[in-house]
C-alpha cells in the first residue's frame, strides 16, 4: 500500500486516513488522468445530503493534481458529491489548471470533506458545493483577497432563478456581512492549515457542520471576509419545499445560529 509520502510523479496521491471520528480509509495510486479507484472506508460510515446517515457508506477521492508542480498549489478545490450525483462539468471548467481538484463522493458531507482535507496539497482549502456556479470575477477576486493575510473567506449569493429569491439574496448578504454567519452554500474558503488546527468539520453532526466550523474561527479570533464577488447557486429546495415554507425554516434557523454566536 502507498502511503502520503513521495508519490511518484505523474501519480494521483492516496494512502491511509484516520479521521478524529475514527473512520478510517485506504486507497491505492491513481495514475494521472486515470480512472478512479475507490477509497473504502474501512469502519463504520454515512450519507448525507439531506438523507439519514447510511452505515458503512464508502468515501472516494478522485483527486485532480494541478498543471504546474512546482511547490504547493494555491488552493485546493474541495467539491463533496452525494453517491450518485453527477460531476459538476461546468464548475470544473471554471477551475483553472493551477488548481488542484478534489471529488469526494459518499459519506457525510462533513467526513467526505474532512477526507478530502487530508489530502488536499494546496495551502488554502475551497470548499464548493457542485450546484455553484461561479461569476466572473469569482477566482480572481478570492486570489487577491487571500493575498490579504488569514481569514475565513465566503462569497455573496445569487439564486439562479425567481423573483422573490432577490429577498433571499439580501437576507444571505445580511446575515453574512452583519451577524457573521455565512453557511456552507457561500464557497467557503480558509488556510489548510487552519482548517486542520480547528479540527476540520465536525462529522458528529448530522448536518450543520459549516455553521459549527463557522463558530469555532469566531471564537479562535479567525477574521470573517467577504470576497466581494458573488456564486450563483440552485434556488431548487425553495421550489420544491415552497419559497415560504423554506424561508422561515432558514429565518429560524439563522436566529438560533445567531444567539449561539453570541
Amino acid at each position: 500500500m502507498w502511503h502520503l509520502s513521495g508519490p511518484p510523479a505523474g501519480m494521483r496521491r492516496s494512502g491511509e486516513f484516520q479521521s478524529a471520528a475514527g473512520n478510517s480509509y485506504i486507497g491505492a495510486l491513481l495514475p494521472q488522468g486515470g480512472r478512479t479507484i475507490p477509497f473504502e472506508k474501512m469502519t463504520h460510515g454515512s450519507a448525507d445530503n439531506g438523507r439519514a446517515p447510511v452505515a458503512g457508506s464508502p468515501v472516494r477521492l478522485d483527486i485532480r493534481r494541478p498543471v504546474s508542480s512546482q511547490g504547493a498549489p494555491v488552493l485546493s478545490v474541495i467539491v463533496p458529491l452525494a453517491e450518485a450525483e453527477n460531476e459538476p462539468e461546468m464548475l470544473l471548467g471554471q477551475m483553472p489548471p493551477q488548481f488542484e481538484i478534489i471529488l469526494a463522493r459518499g459519506g457525510t458531507r462533513a467526513s467526505s470533506m474532512n477526507h478530502a482535507a487530508r489530502f488536499a496539497t494546496g495551502r488554502h482549502l475551497w470548499f464548493v458545493h457542485a450546484d455553484t456556479i461561479l461569476t466572473p470575477s469569482a477566482i480572481d477576486q478570492l486570489l487577491a483577497r487571500l493575498a490579504g493575510g488569514d481569514a475565513l473567506h465566503y462569497f455573496d449569493l445569487k439564486f439562479d432563478r425567481g423573483a422573490l429569491m432577490r429577498i433571499n439574496e439580501l437576507g444571505v448578504r445580511f446575515r453574512s456581512r452583519v451577524l457573521g454567519i455565512p453557511f456552507g452554500d457561500q464557497a467557503l474558503c480558509l488556510p489548510a492549515a487552519t482548517f486542520r488546527a480547528l479540527g476540520g468539520y465536525d462529522e458528529a453532526t448530522s448536518r450543520g457542520e459549516d455553521h459549527l466550523l463557522v463558530r469555532r474561527a469566531r471564537r479562535a479570533g479567525l477574521r470573517l471576509r467577504p470576497v466581494c464577488a458573488t456564486v450563483v447557486t440552485s434556488a431548487r429546495k425553495y421550489r420544491e419545499g415552497g419559497w415560504l415554507r423554506t424561508t422561515c425554516r432558514h429565518l429560524r434557523l439563522t436566529l438560533q445560529q445567531a444567539r449561539v454566536m453570541r
